[in-house]
């Protein structure tokens, strides 16, 4: 398990993730679990197979069809027939923006799938993310002074102090955090 997180403005979206991945054999090991890929970030959480599965999955990806993308996935997945066993389910977070503005996805390997679209009036979304969620934790990373001048560093802050709280309460999740960005200026 990992746990990967998100950020969206109007400006600029940031995903961030740890490294951890367990292996099906019960060992584990540190890897990448997040993804740029032209206008989209990717992230993965669930099984260690899921890093592997993403490049596949994303090997003809075109620019500005995220959401479309994200539900041919979820067809893909749907269309098993929902067979998954429990120890290979996994979750894929998808962050883009499109005419109607920021929003992400969240894609798991039932085929379930959601869209969260961040409001007009919204400054901001931080997401608490898939895998290892803790949302009193997350709002213990979020004081006052770091939300009112939030920008991709404070974001990025944001999510690494959060992933690291996690990290102390779960061996699923580890310390070493890495993040993607994209900018819409």
């Amino acid at each position: 398990m990992t746990l990967v997180c998100c950020t969206l403005t109007d400006e600029f979206s940031v995903i961030s993730g740890d490294t951890h991945v367990s292996n099906e054999n019960g060992t584990s090991r540190t890897d990448r679990k997040i993804f740029k890929y032209d206008d989209m970030l990717i992230g993965g959480a669930g099984s260690g197979g899921i890093i592997t599965v993403i490049p596949q999955l994303l090997g003809n990806y075109q620019k500005e069809t995220a959401e479309r993308h994200m539900q041919a996935v979820a067809n893909i997945f749907k269309s098993s027939g929902e067979k998954v066993i429990e120890s290979k389910y996994s979750q894929l977070l998808y962050v883009s923006k499109d005419k109607f503005g920021p929003f992400l996805g969240v894609v798991d390997t039932r085929g379930d799938h959601q869209i969260l679209r961040k409001g007009h009036k919204q400054p901001f979304i931080i997401w608490k993310g898939i895998g290892e969620p803790d949302v009193e934790l997350l709002k213990s990373c979020c004081s006052p002074k770091l939300m009112k001048n939030l920008n991709i560093d404070t974001a990025k802050k944001i999510h690494e102090d959060y992933i690291t709280k996690v990290s102390r309460q779960t061996i699923s999740v580890n310390d070493k955090v890495i993040h993607e960005e994209l900018s819409y200026k």
